[in-house]
């Protein structure tokens, strides 16, 4: 009678120690993709800024349409 509870007990204690694994497991591969996403994002970033600079560049070569009226046509 002994032997059958142990045994039920630690049948219980095996699965919940799975199940412990197996979330834990989880847990870990959805924490490992932030570093991919992480770097993703900071690229993005980065880009926006070249973008951003690169269109100020245009902007400031470009005269104003302003001077382009002023200025009498020959």
């Amino acid at each position: 009678m002994n032997s059958i509870i142990n045994n039920q007990k630690s049948s219980t204690s095996m699965k919940k120690l799975f199940a412990l694994l197996v979330v834990a497991g989880m847990v870990f591969v959805s924490c490992g993709n932030n570093q991919a996403e992480a770097t993703v994002a900071e690229e993005a970033v980065i880009e926006e800024v070249q973008q951003d600079e690169i269109q100020q560049e245009a902007t400031v070569d470009m005269p104003d349409a302003d001077e382009a009226e002023e200025t009498p046509a020959e």
